[in-house]
């Protein structure tokens, strides 16, 4: 297996937990749009103008500065303006720091950012990369939006439907943040560097040298107190001790005084109550729970594949003040051990913008990116246990193999070479190209699912996975308005997706500006028993599924007064399982008939 390899790392909470079953806890519950834009300062659809980082003299921490330039003030600021965020870490050199969770930005980009002021003074994004939402130009001119929804899935819409929800919500005269934004708090010293994106680690790091010694609060948390957060330290910063094939060890070293977002080099400090104010407060038991993370230098220490980490760090968030539901030693043992983790190297076992997975081996790991509060503790997973066996297996650890994992990031346009590590030439190294094996200089993916057109086999419509499947699609769908009522039917034949019908399925109708969608949890999917029909029925939605020969057929009913949001026009029609995207343009057409009052318009 591959241990997946990034910097810091953030857990996320978002429902209040007191009192709930703990394997609820599982589910990332994200805030809705009114709490993101209510608790946010500003809102605001902006270009990135500029992106750099910044080391500090004394190289224990970098801070990367995005600017944008506003083209639209939703809330906060006005178009012009330019807002300059800074973001825990960045790359210098070398020298790398990551906080895993953050906003990811690329200059040029347009973006629907939430911005949060600091009471220490300047800006960052709220809610880290909660509040940035991507968006994407289609070829018709429209412009979409996703963001992070309930479960980690993301939720599309068109930014007229966005922009119509803000305003219904824009209160008369609300504070501006101009002459705030525009300049920051301090200007920020130290070696700097440009950049073209604020965005993953290049490769993976590791320690060298054990044990590793890892730092308590004196301070202990304000909640649980000092004899409790002992520990709790001490449970989870030493759980990935002596485990088969693996040399790893660390040792509980002791209390030091809380500090922010700081590589001390050659030990790991762990911190409570947010001293440095990095972390967004929690609101109504929810938020953040803490983040961790390493600082590395150097590249291919002797002779592995991996940079040297030279430092980690992990803070506890504060605030959870009144959440004794949820803020328990046991809880808070696992999110050691979960933060420890990323300390060492490694990444989430699967990552929220991914959407959920019904892998067990995944979703069960202490490494996957939603906390569970199943009284594990500072225990390990299957998937934690191979992860550390193959990252410290004594001998500096073989080179990656390549399995499924996050999206590749694009790079920035670079000189063309020839070079073992570029091996389509196209001056992008093999390990940041989104398309290794054909060149694709401008690393172009026009769809946004992180694989280049030039390998995309559907560049068109998004897939997930790194292997997705885009089919042709044959079939109509019907809309039928009956005064204020709309029923559509939607009846499609493609090439099958799964040997079990019992899938996430997501059917989008798109018409201009307008984006009507179904999703349908797998989970509540019926199937029989030789898993070749599936179907659902809740409200006004209905669903079949049926393997017909080498194909699969989906029937979908729907009655939803939205329906008239995209009747009218021609649409693009898509559908949507994890590593599968069938989509397909139809043309559609009014029926003429006697009764005014029925409209019916048929799409092929």
């Amino acid at each position: 297996m591959r241990a997946r390899l990034r910097g810091f790392g953030v857990w996320v909470v978002t429902a209040c937990l007191a009192g709930v079953d703990p394997a609820a806890a599982t589910t990332w519950v994200v805030p809705e749009p009114d709490a993101m834009q209510d608790s946010a300062d500003a809102v605001v659809l902006a270009t990135v103008e500029s992106i750099r980082s910044v080391a500090s003299p004394d190289r224990s921490s970098i801070t990367t500065e995005i600017t944008l330039h506003v083209q639209e003030g939703y809330k906060g600021a006005v178009a012009g303006e330019r807002l300059v965020l800074r973001e825990v870490g960045g790359n210098v050199g070398v020298d790398s720091q990551w906080a895993f969770g953050s906003p990811e930005y690329q200059v040029g980009e347009t973006v629907v950012a939430y911005v949060e002021a600091v009471a220490k003074g300047g800006f960052r994004t709220h809610q880290m990369a909660l509040g940035k939402l991507d968006t994407k130009i289609l070829e018709d001119g429209r412009v979409e939006i996703s963001r992070i929804g309930s479960g980690g899935k993301r939720v599309k819409e068109s930014l007229s439907s966005f922009e119509r929800q803000m305003a219904s919500r824009r209160t008369p005269g609300a504070a501006r943040l101009a002459g705030r934004i525009a300049k920051p708090a301090s200007f920020l010293e130290g070696i700097s560097q440009a950049q073209a994106n604020f965005r993953l680690l290049w490769g993976g790091a590791r320690w060298f040298d054990f044990p590793v010694a890892v730092w308590g609060d004196l301070a202990g948390d304000n909640v649980l107190g000092l004899a409790v957060s002992q520990r709790i330290v001490e449970a989870g910063g030493t759980a990935w001790n002596n485990k088969p094939g693996s040399e790893f060890q660390a040792r509980y070293a002791g209390d030091k005084p809380g500090a922010a977002f700081r590589c001390n080099p050659g030990y790991i400090t762990a911190s409570f109550n947010d001293p440095g104010d990095d972390i967004s407060d929690p609101t109504s038991c929810g938020g953040i729970l803490a983040v961790g993370g390493f600082c590395s230098s150097g590249r291919n220490v002797n002779g592995t594949p991996w940079a040297r980490i030279t430092g980690g760090s992990i803070v506890f968030n504060d605030g959870w003040n009144g959440c004794s539901g949820m803020w328990r030693e046991h809880n808070l043992k696992e999110t050691m051990t979960h933060e420890l983790g990323h300390a060492i190297g490694f990444a989430h076992s699967w990552e929220y913008d991914m959407g959920p997975t019904r892998d067990s081996f995944v979703w069960n790991a202490t490494m996957y990116w939603a906390a569970h509060f199943d009284g594990r503790g500072p225990s390990l997973a299957a998937y934690d246990l191979g992860a550390v066996a193959y990252l410290y297996d004594g001998e500096g650890a073989p080179s990656p193999t390549n399995t499924p994992g996050p999206k590749p990031t694009p790079t920035p346009t670079r000189t063309p070479s020839q070079s073992p590590g570029d091996r389509d030439g196209d001056g992008v190294d093999n390990t940041q190209d989104n398309c290794p094996a054909k060149p694709n200089s401008r690393q172009r993916d026009s769809d946004g699912d992180g694989i280049g057109d030039p390998c995309d086999t559907c560049s068109s419509a998004r897939s997930s996975g790194q292997q997705p499947i885009c089919t042709h699609v044959s079939g109509n769908v019907q809309i039928a308005m009956t005064g204020r009522e709309a029923t559509g039917t939607i009846k499609l034949l493609f090439s099958p997706w799964t040997q079990d019908p019992r899938r996430d399925v997501d059917v989008e109708l798109i018409a201009g500006d307008e984006i009507f969608g179904v999703s349908v949890p797998g989970s509540q999917i019926t199937a029989n028993e030789g898993l070749t029909k599936g179907q659902y029925s809740a409200g006004g939605t209905r669903l079949r599924v049926k393997k017909n020969g080498g194909a699969t057929r989906l029937v979908l009913r729907v009655k939803d007064d939205a329906l008239e949001s995209v009747a009218g026009s021609d649409l693009l029609v898509r559908v949507t399982v994890p590593g599968f995207t069938a989509a397909k343009a139809m043309s559609c057409k009014t029926a003429s008939g006697e009764n005014v009052e029925r409209h019916v318009i048929n799409c092929k």
